[in-house]
């Protein structure tokens, strides 16, 4: 999946990672933030209405909200649109009539311990990673490796799509995800590392 966020005009699958405390959801997410997305937004505390959500994705491009607890049906539906793409529009401050608009379309992450995701147009467009708990000293451990490795972790992602653009023509142009053209760029990505295009989707 990590390949396929570095194309900025598909609809993107949010990325939930879920799982018990103290199994790196959190450094996981930091961790994939920074190797994409190094900008000052940052992770986000949980977002409880589409009104804080705006001004983090202007700052940023990746959408990281952790710790999630509670999704409620303003903030699933924000999301849905989110991934394909929409418009925000408000009153320009100390005028009468100059609107600002602010377009967004970014790719997301969701971290929490229970899948609070419930409404099926959310959950259609979710890919569901789960992790499990992992000794303290383990975590430290990769964060000392990830930071070692990321220069090349980023060419790998950059060789890996460009190595996707020249097969992905060549592959059947068809998917049952919702989100097309992610499980299509998803689908070379995996048959250039090795995975087999038709294993992605499953």
């Amino acid at each position: 999946t990590l390949p396929v966020r570095l194309i900025n005009d598909i609809d993107q699958a949010i990325v939930y990672i879920y799982g018990p405390a103290g199994s790196a959801k959190t450094t996981l997410l930091k961790m994939t933030k920074e190797l994409l997305d190094p900008s000052t937004g940052g992770i986000s505390m949980p977002i409880r209405s589409v009104k804080d959500v705006i001004p983090l994705l202007s700052q940023s491009w990746v959408f990281a909200n952790d710790n999630v607890s509670k999704i409620n049906d303003e903030l699933s539906d924000f999301l849905c649109v989110l991934v394909t793409g929409a418009e925000s529009s408000s009153r320009t401050l100390y005028t009468n009539s100059g609107v600002t608009v602010q377009k967004v379309k970014n790719p997301s992450y969701i971290t929490g311990v229970n899948i609070e995701a419930h409404k099926s147009d959310l959950l259609s467009r979710i890919l569901l990673f789960k992790t499990t708990s992992i000794p303290k000293g383990e975590r430290c451990e990769m964060v000392d490796k990830f930071e070692t490795y990321k220069p090349i972790l980023l060419g790998a992602l950059f060789d890996t799509l460009s190595q996707a653009i020249k097969v992905r023509k060549s592959l059947p142009n068809k998917t049952e995800f919702r989100m097309v053209d992610f499980a299509l760029w998803g689908a070379a990505c995996a048959e250039v590392l090795g995975y087999g295009a038709e294993n992605f989707e499953d």
